[in-house]
């Protein structure tokens, strides 16, 4: 191990959430000011607007025991009754065959239930503190399948990818 591994556990993991969501901004899209939070850490997926904090990064992946080589990180920020629409994951720039990892969880850490996320091809999940679901953006994409989560309590998701 590496003291940068150490020194990006130095967070402690309220500081951490807090440090998430201050940094946490509602982008444009379409024209409208989104109503949920986004935070984009490490290589870009999406969105333009980078926080440039590799410790940050590197703490919830170590957090949620996610692979090294994951190296790109959307947090959602949604309050209770939000949503987001059906939608199939962008693939450009993701490295063939990677899965995505997405994880929820309660700021609070309570054990209630945060919301759902459901997929077209019948799968559903109900979300609470931790929850994690992997899935292939690509076998996704190619076959039609689109996604969707609504959120029931102020829930976070940490989306990780492996990005080229």
């Amino acid at each position: 191990m590496t003291d940068y591994f150490y020194d990006a556990l130095a967070y402690d993991y309220s500081e951490a959430l807090e440090l998430t969501e201050s940094e946490s901004k509602s982008p444009m899209a379409y024209g409208k000011q989104m109503k949920r939070k986004i935070l984009q850490l490490g290589k870009r997926y999406y969105w333009k607007e980078i926080l440039e904090n590799d410790e940050l990064m590197v703490f919830w992946r170590t957090t949620f025991d996610v692979p090294e080589y994951y190296n790109s990180l959307l947090v959602n920020v949604y309050e209770a009754g939000q949503s987001i629409s059906p939608h199939t994951d962008r693939t450009k720039g993701l490295v063939s065959g990677s899965k995505v990892i997405s994880i929820s969880i309660s700021p609070e850490g309570n054990k209630e239930k945060l919301g759902s996320m459901k997929f077209t091809d019948g799968n559903r999940y109900d979300l609470f503190h931790k929850t994690k679901i992997e899935f292939d953006p690509h076998e996704h994409s190619q076959n039609g399948i689109k996604h969707s989560a609504t959120s029931t309590r102020k829930r976070i998701n940490f989306t990780f990818r492996h990005m080229e």
